[in-house]
C-alpha cells in the first residue's frame, strides 16, 4: 500500500515488570516538554523512527531527519524533537530547492466520522511553515514526490495520482487508474514523467502535456521500489518478491538489464541512484543493501544490516553517508560509503522489539529479551545495558528471575527453558519446554525457595521442575487436544494467566470464553462467556476480579471482484467480571482504532490501558467504581506493555521503539 496508508504502527508482544527507584538516565536526551507524570526514560533510542516514513538528509550533510526527530548522523543524538501531534507522518520528502521538507499525516473527525489526509510543510529548522488538506476525506491520498522546480508535490490515493501547487494545495493534474492499486509514483529529473508502478502493472505519464499514460507491457510486474537515475535515461524498479530489478531505457521504454535481488521486498521501498548514475543501491530485506554496478549489472559489494528489514533509504548530498530505516527495529543504520562500514557505536541495546521483561525481586537489575535474539541485563537507575546474557535465543516470550537473583528462567521458541546464571551468562540448566509457546499468556514462576519451577505455555501443559537436577517434578496436560473443544477455536490465541498465586488454579481464555481449571486435578471451576472476542484477559492480584478487553463484532466490506474482505472492530470496551460469580460488573469504553492492554495495580484496586496508538494514551481507571482517574497522551505508547511496580507507585511503558517510560501514578492522577 502506499505510505499515506501507514499511519497505525504494529502491534508487538512486549510484556515488562517494574520496580521502584528508577532515576532519569543520562543516556538518553529528554524533549524540553514532557507529558505529565513522567519519571524517567531509558533504553537506547538513538536512530529511532518510524521506518514506513522514510527519513532524508538535510543539506548540511550530517543531519538525519525522520518522524522521530532530528539527530546527528555521526553521533546518533537527538538534536530535537517535532512537537506532539505532528510527528504521526507517512511519508517524508526533501524540497529540490533544499529550503523545506513535506510529511502527510492523517487525522480521524470523529464527529463526521471521517479521515482526513494533510500535507504539512516545514523549515529545514523544524519550524511548521504551512499546511492544507489533501484530496477529499477517506482517500488515503498521501504524498509521494516533489516536481524538480519545487513547485508542485505529487500525491496518490488507491488508484489516483494527482499534481498538487505547493502554496495552494490545487490541483494541477490527475489521473485515475483503474483496476489497480497504486504502490509508487517516483518523477523524472526533468520534472515531466511519472513512472508509476501499480500491483501488477506499470505506467509512465507525462503529466504536463497530459496524454494517456503508456502501459509497459514487457514489465510483468509493478514496482514496489524505484528511482530514476541522475540523467534521467533509466529508470530502475524493484518487483518485490524474489523478481528483482528491472533497469528500464525511459526513451525506448525497454528493459536494458535485470538485476537478481533473492530477497527483495513486499511493499514499498525505495532504491537510490549514486550522484553520478554508476551504482544503484537496493534494500535486500535482513541481508542489508547490495551495490550494483549499473553499466556491467554486476553485484559490487553489499552493505551488512544492523539488524531488521530496511525500508527507505537516503544519501548525504557529499555522498559520504547512507542511512537505511530499519522497519522491525524501527532504527536507523548509517553506513560510511568511504568505508562501507556500518557507523560503529551508535546504537546499544537490542536491536529488534523487547518482547519481555522482568525485574530481579530486589529491583537491582532489569532482564529484556527481544526479537534479536539476545536477553540483556540493565541499571534501572540509570538506564544503562550492564551485559548480554544471551545470544541466539528464539523469539523469548517470557524471563524471570529467581528470589535470589543469582538465576534467570528464558521460556523461548525452540529451545524450551533455559536457565542462565546472572553473573556469567553460562546457560546452567535446559529444561523441557512448550513448544510454540504463547506470548504474554505464558506462565512462569520460580517457587519462593528458587529450587523449582512452574510453567504453562500454549501447549497447555502444566509442569514442575527441579532447576538443579532438570527432572520433572509434575506434569499434567489440561487438555488433550489444546486445537479443540473449549480450548481454542480456529485462529484465536490462548491465554493462560494464574488466578491462585500457587499457580495451581489457571484461568484460560480463547477470546470467546473463560474458565478456571486446576492444574492437579483437571477439574473445571467458573466459566464465561466473552459478549464478544477478547484479546486480551487479565486476572487480578486478589483473584477476585477479572478484566477483559472486548472488541465489537467484525464488518464484511465488498470488494470490486464480488468478494468480502473480514475487517475487525475499531471499538473496545474493557468489560470487569467478578470471577466467583462469573458475572459482569461493568463496562468501560476505551478509545477506538487503538488496540489496548490493560494490567492491574498490585492491591486490585487500580487498572491501567495502554493503547497502541502512536501517542497513546495512557488510561487509569478505579477498578471499584470505573472511574477515570487519570490520563496521559502524548507520549510513545503500546500495548502489552504496561506493568505495575510492586507498590504501585509507579507505571512502566514500552514505545514500539524499544524505548521504556517511567510514569508517576500519583502524578498521573493529579488534576
Amino acid at each position: 500500500m502506499l505510505e499515506a496508508n501507514r499511519f497505525r504502527g504494529r502491534l508487538t508482544f512486549i510484556c515488562i515488570v517494574l520496580a521502584l527507584g528508577i532515576s532519569p538516565p543520562a543516556a538518553i536526551a529528554q524533549p524540553a516538554v514532557q507529558p505529565r507524570g513522567i519519571v524517567a526514560r531509558f533504553g537506547n533510542d538513538a536512530y529511532r523512527g518510524r521506518s514506513e516514513a522514510g527519513l532524508i538528509f538535510l543539506p548540511d550533510n550530517k543531519t538525519i531527519v525522520t518522524n522521530a526527530g532530528y539527530c546527528d548522523a555521526a553521533t546518533g543524538a537527538w538534536i530535537r524533537r517535532f512537537p506532539a501531534g505532528k510527528d504521526e507522518f507517512g511519508s517524508i520528502r526533501l524540497s529540490p530547492l533544499k529550503d523545506r521538507f513535506a510529511t502527510t499525516r492523517s487525522d480521524f473527525h470523529r464527529a463526521e466520522g471521517e479521515y482526513r489526509a494533510w500535507i504539512d510543510f516545514w523549515s529545514l529548522t523544524g519550524e511548521l511553515l504551512s499546511s492544507w488538506q489533501c484530496g477529499e476525506p477517506n482517500s488515503s491520498e498521501g504524498l509521494q514526490a516533489w516536481t524538480p522546480d519545487g513547485k508542485a508535490v505529487i500525491t496518490a490515493s488507491r488508484n489516483r495520482v494527482c499534481v498538487r501547487d505547493v502554496e495552494t494545495g490545487e490541483l494541477r493534474a490527475s489521473r485515475t487508474f483503474e483496476k489497480t492499486d497504486l504502490k509508487r509514483i517516483d518523477v523524472s529529473p526533468d520534472g515531466n514523467v511519472l513512472a508509476v508502478n501499480g500491483w501488477m502493472d506499470m505506467w509512465f505519464w507525462n503529466w504536463k502535456t497530459n496524454q494517456p499514460p503508456e502501459r509497459l507491457p514487457q514489465v510483468k510486474r509493478g514496482g514496489t521500489g524505484g528511482a530514476f537515475s541522475p540523467d534521467g535515461k533509466l529508470y530502475a524498479a524493484d518487483h518485490g518478491f524474489s523478481f528483482g530489478v528491472s533497469l528500464i531505457e525511459v526513451e525506448t521504454r525497454k528493459i536494458v538489464r535485470s538485476l537478481a535481488l533473492e530477497r527483495s521486498h513486499t511493499e514499498a521501498a525505495n532504491l537510490l541512484f549514486s550522484e553520478d548514475g554508476t551504482r544503484l543501491y537496493a534494500p535486500q530485506l535482513e541481508e542489508g543493501i547490495a551495490v550494483w554496478n549499473v553499466a556491467t549489472g554486476e553485484l559490487d559489494r553489499k552493505l551488512p544490516s544492523q539488524g531488521g528489514m530496511i525500508m527507505a533509504i537516503a544519501m548525504s548530498a557529499d555522498g559520504r553517508w547512507l542511512a537505511g530505516s530499519s522497519r522491525s527495529s524501527s532504527s536507523i543504520a548509517v553506513w560510511d560509503l568511504v568505508t562501507g562500514k556500518a557507523v560503529a557505536g551508535k546504537a546499544t541495546g537490542h536491536r529488534d522489539q523487547i518482547l519481555t521483561a522482568a525485574f530481579s525481586k530486589d529491583g537491582s537489575r532489569i532482564a529484556s529479551g527481544s526479537a534479536d535474539g539476545t536477553i540483556r541485563l540493565w541499571d534501572p537507575a540509570t538506564g544503562i545495558e550492564r551485559r548480554s546474557l544471551a545470544e541466539e535465543v528464539r523469539f523469548p516470550t517470557q524471563v524471570e528471575f529467581s528470589p535470589d537473583g543469582r538465576r534467570l528462567a528464558v521460556l523461548s521458541f525452540g529451545k524450551g527453558i533455559q536457565v542462565l546464571e546472572v553473573d556469567s551468562g553460562r546457560v546452567e540448566q535446559t529444561l523441557a519446554g512448550h513448544g510454540q509457546v504463547g506470548g504474554r499468556g505464558s506462565i512462569l514462576r520460580f517457587s519462593d525457595d528458587g529450587r523449582l519451577l512452574t510453567s504453562v505455555g500454549a501447549n497447555l501443559r502444566w509442569q514442575v521442575q527441579n532447576i538443579e537436577s532438570g527432572t520433572v517434578v509434575e506434569q499434567q496436560p489440561l487438555a488433550e487436544d489444546p486445537t479443540k473443544g473449549d480450548f481454542r477455536d480456529p485462529g484465536d490465541v490462548l491465554q493462560p494467566l494464574s488466578v491462585e498465586p500457587t499457580d495451581s488454579v489457571i484461568g484460560i481464555s480463547n477470546q470467546k470464553l473463560f474458565f478456571t481449571i486446576n492444574a492437579r486435578t483437571l477439574d473445571r471451576g467458573v466459566t464465561m462467556k466473552w459478549p464478544g472476542r477478547a484479546p486480551r484477559v487479565v486476572a487480578s492480584p486478589n483473584s477476585g476480579t477479572v478484566a477483559a478487553i472486548i472488541t465489537g463484532p467484525s464488518t464484511e466490506t465488498p470488494l470490486r471482484d464480488g468478494r468480502a474482505r473480514s475487517e475487525a472492530s475499531e471499538d473496545h470496551v474493557l468489560w470487569m467480571f467478578e470471577l466467583k460469580a462469573g458475572k459482569p460488573i461493568r463496562q468501560i469504553p476505551l478509545p477506538r482504532n487503538v488496540f489496548p492492554d490493560c494490567v492491574f495495580s498490585p492491591d486490585g484496586t487500580r487498572i491501567a490501558v495502554a493503547c497502541s496508538g502512536w501517542r497513546g494514551p495512557l488510561v487509569l481507571i478505579d477498578a471499584t467504581t470505573g472511574k477515570e482517574l487519570g490520563r496521559a497522551e502524548g507520549e510513545l505508547v503500546n500495548g502489552f506493555c504496561t506493568r505495575f511496580s510492586p507498590d504501585g507507585s509507579h507505571l512502566l511503558t514500552a514505545s514500539q521503539l524499544g524505548t521504556m517510560t517511567l510514569w508517576d501514578v500519583g502524578r498521573l492522577e493529579a488534576k
